[in-house]
């Protein structure tokens, strides 16, 4: 993976907004595919374990920032 860099961001209600830096890596542990199929919200009617095409991610060099329109960057992670 040439890029791997994420971010992600969303607007709460009160007009804060969170932004998460962070940076994925690829996590090849069955026992990691197996609990993203578990998941009720999982993908386990497209995809198993050993096809070759299903792969796990997890989030590394976390960073997550609150922001304010009033108040200066609070970072939370």
């Amino acid at each position: 993976m040439q890029d791997a860099k994420v971010e992600i961001s969303g607007m709460a209600k009160d007009g804060t907004w969170l932004r998460v830096q962070a940076v994925l890596v690829r996590d090849d542990r069955d026992e990691a595919r197996k609990a993203m199929l578990e998941d009720p919200t999982g993908p386990k009617t497209l995809y198993t374990i050993g096809d070759g095409i299903f792969e796990v991610f997890k989030l590394t060099q976390i960073k997550a920032l609150k922001y304010s329109f009033t108040k200066e960057p609070e970072e939370i992670a």
